[in-house]
C-alpha cells in the first residue's frame, strides 16, 4: 500500500480516479478534520484496483475501508495481514449504488457483520428524562478522561466490544480523542475493592448543532451501579452548555439491552442504518 502524503494528494488521487475510470464515491466518510489528522499521523493508505480506488485507515488491529469505483468493475485488494472493515449508510434501507458494491465485496469474501441503527434525542428531551445518580454513595466519580488514562479506558473497551465489529480507535487515536476532550470515564473510589482505576468509559463529540456517543461500556464487575446513566448525565450537562441541539449514537440492531438503555433517556430510531462487512 502507498501512504496519503496529506489533503491535498488525497484530492489528486480522487479526481485523477474519476477523470480516468468514471468513478464515484461508494462508502467513504472521511471528513477534511479527519484526513488531515489520519495523513498527519501516517495512517491513510491507497490502492489502486482496475474499477476505482481504495482507501484503508490503518487502526492498529484493523483496517477501515473506503472505496471509489465504477458500477460494475469487480472490486479487489491486496492480501492484508489483519481484518479489513467497511460500512455503507442508509436511510431505512441502503442504496442502489451501496448494494451494487456490497454485492461484489461479497464476491472478494468479504462477510456482513452488523447491522447498526441510529438513534436520536433532542437535547431538551434527554435533560428531562436525566436521574441523577449520586455518584459519591457508590464508590466512583465521573470526570472527562486524561491521557493518563488511555491504556485503562482501552481495556474496558475491548472487554466490551470487538474491536473490528465496533470499530474502536487505535491507542494513538484515543490518546489524541482525550486531549481534545470528548472521552468521559467512571473512576473506581472505593479501595476496598480494587482501588482507584477506570471502570466505565464513553465516548462523546460535538459540532455546533449536535453531540453524539459511542462506545459506551462498564466494565463487568461494576454493571449495576447506574455508572452507565452517570456517565450520559455528565455528557449532557456537557452538552446543555454548548447548547446542542440533538444527540445521536448508533447500536447494533440485536443488542436490546442497549437500545432499551438509551430508550430510558428519550433516544428514538430516526431510520438511519449502517451496514458494515468484514474481510
Amino acid at each position: 500500500m502507498n501512504s496519503v502524503k496529506n489533503i491535498e494528494h488525497f484530492d489528486e488521487l480522487v479526481s485523477g480516479c474519476r477523470e480516468r475510470k468514471n468513478t464515484g464515491n461508494i462508502n467513504c466518510l472521511l471528513l477534511p478534520d479527519e484526513l488531515e489528522s489520519l495523513t498527519r499521523a501516517g495512517t491513510l493508505y491507497y490502492e489502486e484496483f482496475d474499477g476505482g480506488l481504495s482507501f484503508f485507515h490503518d487502526r492498529e488491529k484493523y483496517y477501515i475501508l473506503s472505496v471509489f469505483s465504477d458500477k460494475e468493475s469487480p472490486f479487489y485488494m491486496k492480501p492484508k495481514n489483519k481484518p479489513v472493515v467497511t460500512e455503507f449508510q442508509g436511510f431505512n434501507k441502503l442504496s442502489a449504488k451501496s448494494a451494487s458494491m456490497i454485492t461484489r465485496l461479497e464476491k472478494f469474501n468479504f462477510k456482513a457483520s452488523a447491522v447498526t441503527r441510529r438513534m436520536v434525542v433532542k437535547t431538551r428531551e434527554f435533560i428531562n428524562n436525566k436521574k441523577p445518580v449520586d455518584t459519591k454513595t457508590m464508590g466512583y466519580k465521573v470526570m472527562f478522561a486524561v491521557p493518563e488514562h488511555t491504556a485503562a479506558i482501552m481495556e474496558v473497551w475491548e472487554n466490551s466490544f470487538d474491536p473490528a465489529v465496533n470499530l474502536l480507535p487505535a491507542a494513538n487515536e484515543l490518546a489524541e480523542i482525550i486531549r481534545d476532550g470528548n472521552v468521559i470515564c467512571a473512576i473506581n473510589e472505593d479501595n476496598r475493592v480494587i482501588g482507584n482505576q477506570v471502570i466505565g468509559a464513553l465516548q462523546v463529540g460535538f459540532n455546533k448543532e449536535a453531540g453524539w456517543i459511542r462506545h459506551e461500556a462498564v466494565l463487568p464487575e461494576f454493571r449495576g451501579k447506574k455508572i452507565g446513566s452517570a456517565m450520559s448525565g455528565f455528557f449532557l450537562d456537557a452538552a446543555g452548555k454548548r447548547e446542542v441541539e440533538r444527540i445521536f449514537l448508533y447500536v447494533i440492531e440485536t443488542h436490546d439491552r442497549a437500545v432499551n438503555f438509551h430508550k430510558k433517556f428519550g433516544f428514538e430510531f430516526d431510520g438511519r442504518i449502517m451496514a458494515q462487512y468484514i474481510y
